[in-house]
């Protein structure tokens, strides 16, 4: 989809480097990675530079309201939340929409039930991490109430939490999520498992960066 979004636009393009920013780094994201150093962005007219900007999507998407990035990949939850609260923001392209991250646990934590009371780290409250969770803690049949839900702010630090002990489970990305089932974490949940349509990563933008720069934003 990334390589689609390259090609498919005009070749009058504005001079501007355009600076395009992913909430974490992840291999879904690899995608624009790719791109750029393949010199796509380039070949078709666009100065580009992908950066890293952390914070998961909800710093992701904070970094795209202030203007300090034309474009973000990123999930699709943090993007739908900003703009139900009035963010002018807009998604133009999806990369994927299945989630793919696992709720990991330890290994004496068999079930879903085993996680009433229990710590579960995610990256950020409002970020794909957190909505994840939610989502899985609805289909399971609890409520955000029956955890505690701990901001950790990324999968390997979640994994070194859950090694020392300071939460008991987590929602993990790749290629994180690998490494815990190595070192005997317990999968409670696979989320690419399930039938939840889930926009995992998406290309967004402003609309204000849309309605001055169509010859970015049309595929």
């Amino acid at each position: 989809m990334t390589v689609s979004f390259v090609i498919t636009v005009p070749f009058a393009f504005s001079a501007d480097r355009i600076r395009i920013g992913l909430s974490s780094f992840t291999p879904i994201n690899a995608a624009l990675w790719i791109a750029e150093d393949k010199g796509l962005f380039k070949k078709y007219g666009i100065d580009s530079e992908v950066i890293l900007i952390g914070g998961a999507s909800a710093g992701g998407v904070s970094s795209l309201i202030a203007g300090d990035v034309q474009f973000l990949g990123g999930a699709g939850g943090a993007v739908i939340s900003a703009g139900l609260n009035g963010a002018d923001v807009v998604m133009i392209a999806s990369i994927v929409n299945r989630g793919v991250q696992r709720v990991m646990a330890r290994s004496d934590l068999k079930k879903p039930e085993d996680l009433r009371g229990k710590r579960v780290g995610i990256t950020r409250l409002g970020a794909a991490s957190h909505l994840v969770l939610l989502m899985m803690l609805r289909t399971w049949g609890m409520s955000p109430n029956d955890v505690q839900t701990m901001q950790i702010g990324s999968s390997p630090a979640m994994m070194a939490a859950l090694e020392k002990g300071g939460i008991d489970a987590a929602v993990m990305t790749e290629p994180t999520f690998f490494f815990a089932e190595d070192q005997g974490y317990r999968v409670l949940a696979d989320l690419a498992d399930t039938d939840i349509y889930y926009l995992h990563s998406m290309i967004d933008t402003t609309r204000a960066f849309t309605r001055t720069h169509r010859d970015l934003t049309s595929l």
